[in-house]
This record gives structure tokens, sequence and C-alpha cells, in this order.
């Protein structure tokens, strides 16, 4: 069997959602069995090639062609063959915008690109593999809320791409994804006659896939504009050609967009319905990056259409899917910071032989790539996370105020546990991002402390006047930092002197002095104190002395204020007395006094 043959072989099952499935679990296997043997080794490559692009396609488990493709690349790397080699690197990368791994689909992406081109024996493939990198770049740049003329753009170029090398499937996707960015435009009828030509080029090609994904988009532009006789009749098209092909993701895609048409024409009964099954299918295949949207959609029906106990337990559902996917996010950046922490680790005791300054620049490098990917571990964490949460508290909020005479008493005090619990959970990831934000590249600047002090009055202006707190500001040096960091260091120290007081008039002093090579800023209160044996455990990490009812809090404010004073090359302690108040000393270096 010629390569051009195996090829063939696997192109008739890549479109059919059943024999792909079926030949990427057992097909393979046999083909590889029967002919790896008889082959060159660069047709074995194009064989695990296309079957990593089949577990693409027929998205059974993306996680699982990543690590084949993955793989595949570390045992044929080395064989020089680059424009297959790329084609790996960019199944990885499309199959990680799959998952939602943003950062490192962008970097595999990008990737593709340059390794592509090293081939100039196999033209064809490389630019290929450019076009279909440049629609993932383009499509990633739309999901991260990029640019959308840059979005355009990437588009663009990459039909030029499909166009030259005769691949018009490429070009129907490129000219839907134009679609995607008019919609979200909303222009309407731009993104309608895109999506009638990128439908017209799949049903010309016989594309059922890509056809139903337009069919789909035409039903829900044509819902957007309130034409519900051609909506409907998209969606049905769209949800019988997936149900055809078996595709239980882009099933479950369609039960959403009707449920919307249901709901848009006023039967809630039905929408209830489609979006039910949306779910069941989600959860069947494990579907956890649409799954949320599905189950706050759910919610919001149940409780229009009055059945309080359903949405209450769809909530609870989505809550425990929220804490579920946080604590499995939460395992696998330890994880991936131990791996990384190991790497940095082996680099530096080989790096002892090198001469320093490449020992040191390569450390620095590391350091940097290090810090990247923790501060967008960070942002996608607290966008991804803090979204549903706020819409888990706003529904129980909601059906605190509406459903509080149906539920019994037990019932009432599991939703007061549940809405406290996402209140904590919110501000948790508040502050951890902003912690994790300290390290940070700062932008220093010439600050007066006293001016600081009043936009932090200003910020806690509500809370000072509630407790009638009285805060005292001496005269106060201008400094050189970054102004983010000095209003949040403030504002902590303050706002902890006003929470952690039992007076009638909470007290606030702020005073400054220098001493010789350094100056100190400090901040002393008339609140509860803090016994001595306490004093230092204060700044680590979650450490509380008291519990949430008595004191609200995440036990992080002071660990900020810690690195805040560390990264200006100070120290931070406090002197107490238990009863009596404590006083927070700042020590920082002359050097950063403005002259």
């Amino acid at each position: 069997m010629t390569e051009r043959e195996i090829i063939t072989l696997i192109e008739n099952n890549r479109h059919d959602i059943h024999a792909g499935k079926a030949f990427a679990e057992s097909g393979f296997q046999s083909l590889e069995e029967k002919y790896a043997s008889h082959v060159s080794a660069e047709v074995r490559l194009s064989l695990a090639i296309n079957k990593a692009l089949l577990l693409a396609c027929i998205r059974t488990d993306n996680n699982a062609a990543i690590a084949y493709a993955q793989e595949t690349l570390r045992q044929y790397e080395a064989q020089g063959a680059a424009a297959k080699i790329s084609r790996l690197m960019w199944i990885i990368g499309h199959c990680c915008i799959l998952t939602g791994a943003y950062p490192e689909a962008h970097q595999w992406l990008s990737k593709s690109i340059d390794v592509a081109y090293k081939d100039d024996k196999d033209l064809r493939t490389s630019k290929q593999v450019h076009a279909d990198a440049l629609h993932d770049l383009a499509m990633l740049t739309y999901l991260t809320g990029g640019n959308n003329a840059k979005v355009r753009d990437l588009l663009r170029q990459a039909i030029d791409l499909f166009q030259e090398i005769s691949m018009p499937e490429g070009v129907g996707i490129c000219v839907m994804g134009l679609g995607n960015v008019s919609y979200s435009e909303e222009k309407w009828e731009e993104a309608l006659t895109a999506y009638h030509a990128a439908a017209k080029i799949f049903e010309q090609h016989d594309v059922q896939s890509n056809l139903a994904a337009a069919y789909s988009n035409i039903g829900m532009c044509s819902l957007a504009i309130n034409d519900l006789a051609t909506a409907k009749d998209f969606l049905d098209k769209s949800l019988e050609l997936r149900e055809q092909m078996n595709n239980k993701p882009d099933i479950a895609i369609s039960c959403f967009n009707l449920s919307n048409y249901y709901r848009a024409i006023g039967n809630s009964e039905r929408a209830i319905g489609w979006l039910e099954r949306c779910v069941s299918i989600y959860e069947e295949v494990d579907n956890q990056i649409h799954l949320p949207s599905a189950l706050q959609n759910l919610a919001l029906l149940y409780e229009e259409n009055g059945n309080y106990e359903k949405a209450c337990a769809t909530l609870k559902k989505l809550l425990q899917l929220i804490n579920s996917t946080h604590t499995r996010e939460k395992d696998e950046a330890i994880a991936q910071a131990q791996a990384r922490f190991e790497v940095v680790q082996k680099e530096k005791e080989s790096a002892l032989l090198r001469e320093k300054n490449k020992q040191i620049e390569q450390y620095a490098h590391l350091l940097e790539i290090s810090n990247n990917e923790l501060r967008q571990f960070a942002h996608v964490a607290s966008h991804d996370l803090k979204e549903p949460l706020r819409m888990v508290s706003s529904f129980m909020g909601l059906l605190e105020k509406k459903a509080a005479s149906k539920l019994t008493e037990e019932e009432l005090q599991f939703l007061h546990f549940a809405l406290e619990g996402a209140h904590r959970m919110e501000n948790l990831i508040n502050d951890l991002l902003a912690l994790s934000k300290v390290n940070a590249v700062s932008h220093k600047e010439r600050l007066n402390l006293e001016k600081v002090i009043q936009e932090v009055q200003l910020n806690l202006q509500d809370y000072i006047r509630e407790r009638r707190a009285v805060i005292t500001v001496g005269n106060l040096p201008d400094i050189i930092a970054d102004r983010a960091h000095i209003v949040q260091l403030f504002q902590n120290l303050i706002s902890n002197a006003i929470k952690y007081n039992q007076s009638e008039i909470p007290s606030v002093e702020i005073e400054a002095s220098r001493n010789g090579a350094s100056f100190t800023i400090s901040v002393a209160d008339n609140g509860i104190g803090i016994p001595e044996k306490f004093r230092q455990q204060v700044f680590e990490l979650f450490k509380r002395l008291h519990s949430r009812s008595e004191y609200p809090g995440t036990g992080i404010g002071l660990t900020i204020c810690k690195k805040i004073v560390e990264q200006l090359n100070g120290r931070i302690n406090v002197e107490s007395e238990e009863g009596k108040g404590s006083r927070f000393v700042i020590e920082l270096p002359v050097e950063l006094l403005a002259e």
C-alpha cells in the first residue's frame, strides 16, 4: 500500500464520525501492524500524523490527540521532515484551543509556522500548515477578546494561502470565521452573507461537519434579526446533519441553539427540554468548558418558569462544578509549578559549569517565562472563575428573595451556606490575583505619600464613615515607587487597623521618620492588638488569628503588604500589645526618597 492509498483511507474515515471513531480505536492499530514494517520511516510519520489529525477531527478526546501528537513529535523530530513536523505542532496547538489552554495554543501555532518553511521539499504541506495556523491564530485572537481588525487580517491571509493550494474547505472555514466576527459586531446581513457563502462551498464539496456548523450559524443569525422561520429551518438542518454523524459535542451546540430559539418565541417548556438535553450530553462527554454556561442558562429558564426547586438544584450543581474545576486547576498549577521548579534546578546545576554571565542570563530568561506563565494563569483563572461565581451569587440571591417562603429553614440555611461560599471564593480569587500582580513589572513614578493616603481614604470612605474612624497623617515624604502597589499597601494596613478594632472611635496614626541609610513609615492603631507569639505569623499566606464569624477576610492582605515592601528592598514588622493596639513599621532604603 502506497502512502497516498494510506492517506486516502484515512481521509475517507475522517469526515464520518461513526467510522472515524471506530477507525481511531481499532482501524489504525491493524493498519500500523499490517503496513508499518513495509513502508519507509517518512510514510510511517505520515501515518502517525494522520492518526493524530483523525483524533483531533472527531473530537472524542482532545487530550488524547495532544498526547499522541507530542509522543509522535518526540519520535520523529530528529528526522528533519520539517513540513510534517510542523503539521504535528499545528495539531497540538489546535487541540489546545479546544481544551481552553490558550497560552500553550499560541506557542504551538507560532512554532508550527516557524518550522513549516524549513522544508522546501514539501511546499504544499508547508503552506497548508501556515494557512491552518493563521486560521487558528485568528480564532484564538477572537476567543481572547483581541482586535477584530487583526482577526480579519489573519483570516484573509489564510484564505489567500488556501486558494493558492486549491483547498476550498479551508477557504470555507475562514469565510465562516469572517462571518463570526461580523456576528459579534451585530452586523447581521454581513454575517449572513459570509455564512451562506461558506455553506455553498461545503455543499459543493460535501463537507458535512462544516456544513452543519454553517447551517447552525445561519440559524442563529436569522434568529437575531427575528427571521424565525429561517432560523428554525436551518437549526433543524444543522441538528439533522450532526445526528447523522453522531458528533455529540456538536449535537449539544444544536440543542443549546434550539433552546434559544424556543425561548425567543416564548415556548419555555420546549426551551427547557432542549437545554436539558444539551446539559446531559455535555455531562456525558465531560465537556467542562461549555457545561457551566449551559447550567447557568438552564437555571435561569427554571427560575423564569417558576420552578425554583430545580433552579436551586441546578445552581448547586453549577457551584459543585466550579469548585471541582477550581480544585483541579489549582492541582494542575501546583504540578506545573513543581515541574518548572525541577527544570530550573536542573538547568541551574548544569549552568554551574558555564561562564558566570551566561548562567545569569539563562536563569533570568527562565524566571521571566515562569512569571509570565503564572500571570497568564492568574488572569485566566480569575476571569473564568469569577464570571460563573457572579452568576451563582446573583441567582442564589434571587432565589433567596423569591423562594424564601417556600423553603424549609434547613433549605434556607443550605442556600445561605452556598451564597456565603461563593462570596468567599470570589474574595479569595481577587486577593490571589492581587498577590500574583505584586511580582509583575512595576511602573515607578514620583509619589506624594500624603496624596496616596488621601486616595486610600477616598476608597475606604464608606467604611471609615460607618466605623467613625479618625485617621491622622503626619508629614510624609515623596518616594519613587509603583502607585498601585503603594495604594494597595496602605489600603490593606488602614482597613485592617479599622477592622480589628473594638474601640468606639477607631484611631489610625501614620507617621514617617529618617534614620541614617533608611527611613520608616509607621501605621499605628488603638485596636485589639496581636499576641506576641503571632507577630511574625500574621504575614504568612492564609494565616488567620480569628474565625470568619468574628472578622471576615482571606488571610492574604498582610502577605501582599510584605511582598510589596520586600520588592522595594525594605522590610515590615509589627509592634503590638494585646488589647492596646498595633504599630506596623515599614523600613525602606533612602534611595527611594524623591529628591
